[in-house]
């Protein structure tokens, strides 16, 4: 390598995956195939994009953002119960 540290090396893949992350039209699965073919990501750096990835994820389940509610989500809002006080990776685990 020329002296960069691993923690360098993975800094702009966190950029770029939470940046598609904030577009609708990018799938999670194409954010995890993403995810799985970067190298080794640091725990302690990859927070903020996992919170991204998970916001994003669930945003995919509940179904589209155009402000009505549809049936996949008010059968999902009758039978969970979602604790806003968690993060977005905990409420999706």
């Amino acid at each position: 390598m020329d002296g960069k540290s691993s923690s360098e090396l993975s800094l702009p893949w966190f950029w770029i995956i939470e940046y598609l992350a904030k577009f609708e039209q990018v799938k999670p699965s194409l954010l995890h195939g993403i995810i799985n073919a970067a190298p080794e990501l640091p725990a302690h750096l990859g927070k903020n994009m996992e919170e991204v990835v998970s916001l994003r994820c669930l945003e995919e389940l509940c179904g589209p953002r155009n402000g009505s509610m549809n049936s996949t989500w008010s059968s999902l809002g009758s039978k969970a119960k979602i604790d806003t006080s968690k993060s977005c990776k905990n409420v999706l685990q």
